[in-house]
């Protein structure tokens, strides 16, 4: 049997010196090796993995399954069940705050129409009086005033609208503010 000895060299890197490091390896070469040979080596090899995987599913399996269902399956349903409860108040705490926006833009739209309407009405009767006038001058001033008091009554419901809009926001962000509140300290409390 003839066996010849190769050396192998691999650049493994450099090391802090600035030195390459090389990788020797030894690797025995029989000229009598086929691939019969080297396919019966692998198989042989398989069979050693197999046996100790078999080997270590015999105690696994059985441990497995005892860890699955006697110690855990309790907390599973508990997890389940936390889980189960965390979106019905989530859902319940969606809906309260769904139907506080709807009711607080319901109201916005009342009064939006409310003063839509006033100014309407307002606008009418500065259009009668402007008939009455008799001068340019006087209609003039009458222009200037009306400008005056529309521009006024304007700014003051524009700023009533956006408070009551900033009420409704903020009240109907209350409920989800409560939830997250809960569920960030139940997750607190479980770490």
């Amino acid at each position: 049997m003839s066996e010849k000895k190769e050396q192998n060299t691999t650049k493994a890197g450099n090391n802090k010196s600035g030195t390459n490091l090389k990788l020797v390896t030894d690797k025995t070469v029989s000229s009598k090796t086929t691939p019969q040979k080297a396919n019966r080596a692998k198989a042989q090899d398989n069979k050693t993995v197999n046996k100790t995987y078999a080997a270590c599913n015999i105690f696994a399996n059985p441990l497995m399954e005892i860890m699955m269902t006697k110690a855990t399956a309790p907390s599973f349903e508990k997890i389940a069940q936390d889980a189960q409860a965390a979106s019905r108040e989530s859902f319940e705490a969606i809906s309260k705050s769904y139907s506080i926006l709807t009711k607080g833009y319901e109201s916005i739209m009342r009064t939006s129409m409310a003063l839509s309407q006033s100014a309407a009405e307002k606008q009418a009767a500065y259009a009668k009086q402007a008939m009455g006038c008799k001068t340019l001058n006087e209609l003039a001033e009458m222009q200037s005033k009306v400008s005056k008091e529309s521009f006024d009554e304007f700014m003051s419901n524009m700023t009533k609208i956006s408070e009551m809009s900033t009420k409704v926001l903020t009240e109907s962000a209350e409920p989800l503010n409560e939830q997250l509140n809960k569920a960030v300290q139940k997750m607190s409390e479980a770490a």
